[in-house]
């Protein structure tokens, strides 16, 4: 596992905060909307390397920047990788940010809200997490998590995008086909969480929307978003212009 460092960090005030915001340049986001708050951007486009104060990379993979990107990837025999942000989204929230692959080798996992199931810090694993996929879908993790581009390391599509609600690996909604089907073509996601309710949005199409029932215990709150790659060591992933808006 290698996350590269670091850059210098900018800190402003947007709005009213709940805590601390990273402010880089607008680049070509969309604008926020009146009801939404800026709580963390990051368009890496003056980056040079990842901050260890703002990312956490666990599991076997790199994580690096190259020419204002981040790109994400397995290691040779590795079992998955994922970058996590260490600021906690809010309960409710909207996070815009584009993603693509290089190859039809691998897939992607985007966790939210995620929580240890005794409310602890989704970083503070009382057993450090090697990055194998169970241990996020049937540990003592909770979250959210929708999946795309889902690849076997072979190449084999591995129909649908599916939104999950861990631990237990509960299906909320799926998405067929997959809205990310194809390689080296970039996706812009937009995800709305307002209490137990997600909607995604890609390339300004709805793809999933989904009530969270409580069945599996209460709805999911404010916690930690993360990024997995699993495939292929030649597969990257590739995220780039990141904005987490707090909604009231």
């Amino acid at each position: 596992m290698r996350l590269r460092l670091s850059y210098p960090i900018l800190f402003a005030t947007v709005g009213v905060l709940w805590g601390p915001t990273l402010a880089t340049s607008a680049g070509n986001a969309p604008a926020a909307l009146s009801n939404e708050t800026l709580v963390f951007s990051e368009d890496f486009a003056t980056a040079t390397a990842l901050s260890p104060a703002i990312w956490f990379l666990e599991g076997t993979g790199v994580a690096e920047v190259k020419d204002g990107k981040v790109q994400l990837q397995e290691t040779p025999d590795g079992v998955g990788a994922v970058l996590w942000l260490r600021q906690d989204a809010p309960d409710n929230f909207v996070l815009r940010f584009k993603v693509s692959f290089n190859s039809n080798k691998g897939i992607g996992v985007l966790f939210m809200a995620a929580r240890g199931r005794d409310g602890s810090d989704a970083l503070e694993p009382a057993i450090p997490r090697t990055g194998a996929y169970d241990e996020y879908i049937r540990g003592d993790l909770d979250s959210y998590s929708l999946s795309f581009h889902r690849y076997w390391p072979d190449g084999r599509n591995n129909p649908g995008s599916n939104l999950r609600r861990n631990s237990g690996f509960h299906l909320l909604d799926q998405a067929l086909p997959d809205p990310c089907l194809k390689s080296k073509i970039v996706y812009a996601f937009e995800i709305r969480k307002s209490g137990p309710t997600l909607t995604v949005h890609i390339n300004g199409a709805m793809t999933h929307e989904a009530t969270d029932p409580g069945t599996w215990g209460n709805p999911l709150g404010a916690g930690k978003i993360g990024f997995r790659i699993r495939g292929d060591a030649s597969c990257v992933m590739t995220l780039e212009d990141m904005r987490l808006y707090a909604l009231p």
